[in-house]
């Protein structure tokens, strides 16, 4: 049952999405419980060539959680359980890749950043990507990706010179729909043009 209450107080069916790994039996996901970036990440990381699945990760500590370990700006460990994990066949090889919309306007973008960036520093060799994503005013049609696996975006990141929405409107940043075309003119393994 894909029911959900509008803002209106009407029922309707919610939208689907297939590939899930928590699927139904028609392999099919209902996307109720997403916002509007996070339907869109879905859409754009699905229609990428080689896509076999997603998994929600659930924003709590959970047994089916994927959990970053950080230090918090008071030097508390903490938690931060990215969006997304999507499956792409990269070169014959499935691998995953870590999404995570997140607004730069939230008070823990900046520390939530240098968590990614310090994970993916840690264990970026065992995915295929680690990005953040987030949209901004002057182009709010528009979302872009910081690629944690790129050196000079998690040193950026790290030297916490510049808020979240500053790293997002820099060179850094790429376009989300651009697969692969980075603006510093490199891509990864498996990254289309």
């Amino acid at each position: 049952d894909f029911a959900e209450i509008d803002e209106h107080g009407q029922q309707s069916i919610a939208p689907t999405q297939r590939l899930h790994l928590m699927s139904d039996g028609d392999g099919q996901f209902p996307l109720s419980s997403l916002n509007t970036w996070e339907r869109r990440v879905v859409a754009v990381e699905l229609a990428r060539p080689g896509a076999v699945g997603w998994y929600r990760n659930p924003p709590r500590g959970a047994t089916d959680s994927l959990a970053i370990a950080y230090r918090n700006a008071k030097g508390n460990w903490a938690s931060m359980y990215p969006d997304f994990v999507f499956f792409h066949e990269v070169n014959g090889v499935v691998k995953a890749s870590i999404v995570d919309p997140h607004g730069h306007h939230l008070d823990d973008a900046t520390i939530k950043l240098k968590a990614l960036a310090d994970f993916a520093e840690s264990f970026g060799e065992s995915f295929h990507r680690i990005e953040a994503v987030s949209s901004i005013p002057e182009a709010p049609h528009s979302m872009f990706v910081l690629d944690m696996t790129l050196q000079d975006v998690r040193d950026a990141v790290r030297s916490g010179t510049k808020p979240a929405i500053e790293l997002y409107r820099s060179d850094l940043a790429i376009e989300f729909d651009e697969a692969g075309k980075h603006k510093h003119g490199r891509k990864r393994d498996g990254d289309v043009s």
